[in-house]
């Protein structure tokens, strides 16, 4: 089909990044038709009549894919064969990489589009063999970290490097500001929890973040609680003394003074809007023991895993207690020296991520090099 994009996005950072790649596309060329699979920013921006709401395929873990084995096998039948009848100009994939990448091999056989890969799979972390479907049947890999360029390159990946979406994003300083309009007490220290966008991170987080949370509000009365969630996410049986902010998420990281969040875009956001953190993760059993025997990395959050070093404190698996996330935020409130080797950590981030108009530049890229027709 004439100027016809086809995108696919499984998760809350991809219908982020996938929205603003629709409103800049369409700023560049107006009349650009998008479809494919994405959520509710996506939509809003353009994508026409996503084929599966995103929330039914936003899942993470070995174990938890395996027991919809027959449901992702029926979607990528059905996307296969929706690709095959539009012939798009350009297939984008955003991120998730599991599926994505199965739906690479197959697609390539029968279509001529223009395969972009926006969001490249963390293959430096684990699982390097994907390298060879990206550099075999991918025109181009768009990172979102300067080094993953020069990895990618490396390997034979035509791979480019724009900066990173999240520093295009508005924020303020004036964090008494924001909290007022939230709706909180701009005089009071604001505790945000950040469980992940997934309704299974949202499970395996929230309780102990939330009951973590409560002892530090007991020992220090001048902080309130709030946290940040997607907005598909059940939200009635929450505290009521808990602030749920569904509609700028974002906006309540950047109000934060201190945070407890789950691995992820997330911990980068933090970083922005200088947010002290303590990072948690919590997976299945079979998931967490594959993840290990896998990993290539000291670090799970991308603050680390940037600088290299331990930033910030990560609590993983039995390590996320109660009892560690209090130890540990209280590091953070008692001990100043400790909280500005953070924020001075979060410069060195800034500098890292830090290029002119990120979204703008892949979309400027991609309607420059591919088959977009005039």
């Amino acid at each position: 089909m004439k100027n016809l994009i086809y995108m696919i996005a499984g998760e809350e950072s991809g219908d982020i990044y996938g929205s603003q790649l629709i409103a800049e596309l369409s700023c560049i060329k107006s009349d650009l038709i998008f479809k494919g699979i994405g959520g509710p920013r996506m939509i809003e921006n353009g994508l026409k009549n996503s084929i599966v709401p995103m929330k039914d395929i936003s899942v993470v873990g070995f174990w938890e894919v395996v027991k919809k084995y027959k449901f992702f096998k029926n979607l990528q039948k059905k996307v296969e064969n929706e690709i095959n009848s539009l012939n798009p100009n350009i297939i984008i994939f955003i991120d998730y990489p599991g599926f994505n990448l199965s739906i690479i091999k197959r697609i390539r056989k029968n279509t001529k589009s223009t395969i972009v890969y926006y969001a490249a799979p963390q293959a430096w972390a684990w699982k390097e063999n994907r390298v060879n479907i990206l550099k075999k049947y991918v025109d181009s890999l768009i990172c979102l970290f300067p080094f993953e360029k020069k990895w990618f390159n490396q390997r034979g990946v035509n791979a480019k490097y724009f900066g990173h979406p999240i520093v295009s994003q508005q924020y303020q300083s004036n964090k008494s500001a924001l909290k007022k309009e939230l709706g909180l007490n701009p005089k009071m220290k604001l505790l945000t929890l950040f469980p992940g966008s997934r309704e299974q991170e949202y499970s395996n987080h929230f309780q102990i973040m939330k009951d973590a949370a409560t002892i530090i509000k007991l020992k220090n009365p001048n902080i309130q609680l709030a946290v940040g969630i997607a907005q598909d996410i059940d939200t009635d049986y929450i505290d009521k003394d808990i602030h749920i902010e569904k509609d700028n998420p974002q906006k309540l990281l950047n109000a934060s003074d201190l945070a407890i969040v789950a691995s992820g875009t997330a911990t980068i956001e933090a970083a922005l809007y200088d947010v002290p953190m303590v990072v948690i993760y919590k997976l299945s059993f079979l998931s967490w023991v594959l993840l290990s025997l896998l990993a290539r990395t000291k670090y799970i959050s991308m603050v680390n895993i940037l600088l290299d070093r331990p930033l910030v404190t990560e609590l993983i698996q039995r390590k996320a207690s109660i009892s560690n996330i209090v130890t540990s935020l209280e590091m953070i409130i008692n001990n100043q020296t400790f909280r500005t080797e953070i924020l001075d950590g979060y410069i060195e981030i800034k500098q890292l991520l830090y290029r002119h108009q990120p979204i703008k530049n892949a979309a400027q890229y991609i309607t420059d090099n591919y088959a977009i027709s005039n």
